[in-house]
């Protein structure tokens, strides 16, 4: 059985799936994907993963992305260390929680991330540079970021974002929101989460 896990810096999304690796106590082989040098639209990445993007994990040759669907793709594989509710009803908590991380919080907390880090590389780039990179994105709307990055977000937008991510995470938390049960969430839930709610945290503070 070999284990390789393609990422980058052990945060946000490549840090959601390797603490199921780790606390599974499964062996892996960490592969460190510079996102500063373009190595996830690098040929030989594209090749592993055709959407450009980490973290991707490599199981004897099976190709699994995403990290939800990586967690649950571990969970199901190597079931003897359990981080998932047994039962169908925590299973379904579960997943509703991963579910409104991802869509209902992550996509506001991403601009700062895609303002703070993509687009100080992006400007650093000269025009044909630029160009001849964004031909190597797979995806159209990855290159839509890019670009929007680069030209840079205007203070309404980051303002806007950072008060939406901060009324999700307090609808997070009101308990009035939360499902019969929710407390009952696992390790599995709760690391996924956890990640999701230091960056929610973080933008809500953040104004630049």
């Amino acid at each position: 059985m070999t284990l390789k896990y393609y990422h980058a810096e052990p945060a946000a999304n490549s840090l959601k799936s390797m603490i199921p690796l780790i606390e599974k106590g499964l062996p892996y082989q960490s592969i460190y994907v510079d996102l500063h040098k373009f190595e996830q639209h690098a040929d030989w990445f594209v090749a592993i993963n055709p959407e450009g993007q980490v973290p991707a994990l490599d199981h004897d040759g099976l190709i699994v992305t995403h990290t939800s669907v990586i967690n649950e793709y571990l969970e199901d594989v190597f079931p003897d260390m359990p981080l998932r509710p047994r039962n169908p009803a925590g299973a379904a908590r579960m997943r509703h929680w991963n579910k409104f991380c991802d869509e209902q919080v992550m996509n506001y907390v991403s601009m700062h991330g895609w303002h703070r880090m993509v687009g100080i590389i992006a400007r650093k780039l000269d025009s044909g540079e630029f160009e001849r990179l964004m031909e190597h994105i797979p995806l159209p709307d990855q290159r839509k970021k890019w670009r929007t990055a680069r030209s840079g977000f205007s203070e309404a937008d980051l303002a806007h974002a950072t008060r939406r991510s901060s009324m999700r995470w307090t609808g997070w938390k009101s308990s009035s929101r939360r499902p019969p049960g929710s407390q009952a969430m696992t390790t599995l839930s709760r690391t996924s989460i956890s990640i999701r709610i230091a960056a929610c945290r973080w933008s809500a503070c953040s104004r630049n």
